[in-house]
């Protein structure tokens, strides 16, 4: 989401539309965090928080140039 233009949400958006048609439970950052106010940091701790529930995670092409790409991806 870091880097990308209006935070790459409209991708999110549409990786998130995808999944829930094919019947899955979806956790979208984009949707949770529809303010982009806040440090890096505190978004970071929260989706830490959201990731752990999750039994499978999805990665959006180009994620390794976002910033906090790598700490979900560990």
């Amino acid at each position: 989401m870091t880097g990308y233009a209006d935070h790459n949400y409209p991708a999110f958006n549409a990786m998130a539309k995808r999944l829930r048609d094919a019947g899955l439970t979806v956790i979208n950052p984009a949707e949770i965090h529809p303010d982009t106010k806040h440090p890096w940091d505190w978004y970071l701790r929260r989706d830490i928080t959201e990731l752990v529930k999750c039994a499978r995670v999805v990665f959006l092409n180009g994620w390794s140039r976002s910033r906090g790409g790598g700490p979900g991806r560990r």
